[in-house]
């Protein structure tokens, strides 16, 4: 899908690189600089479609496009969610501390 976007999207470019040398002849300054505007977003489109397509094909070949299952996880331990929220209460009690201790409030 990528790359048929991709293909689209530089002939719009090509096109309206084209079309803005008449554009400029026949309408003036405004339009030519709006459709090199244009040019350049169907360009920048064009390389975020390759780029895109160029992930989507190194996921391919990798494998990495299947997503792990809960049997490929680790194990949790239960005590392990405890003690990040010790240490998170620990740290509030600090914080509470250095004000009680006369650090300023800011």
């Amino acid at each position: 899908m990528w790359k048929y976007l991709r293909i689209i999207c530089a002939i719009i470019a090509a096109a309206a690189i084209a079309a803005s040398v008449f554009v400029a002849i026949f309408l003036g300054m405004v339009p030519f600089w709006a459709t090199l505007a244009g040019a350049l977003l169907f360009f920048a489109l064009s390389m975020l479609f390759k780029f895109l397509q160029e992930e989507r094909e190194k996921a391919k070949s990798s494998g990495a496009d299947s997503a792990p299952t809960d049997a490929d996880r680790p194990a949790q331990d239960a005590d392990k969610g405890d003690a990040n929220a010790d240490d998170a209460a620990a740290d509030g009690a600090n914080a509470d501390d250095a004000d009680k201790n006369g650090a300023p409030r800011g």
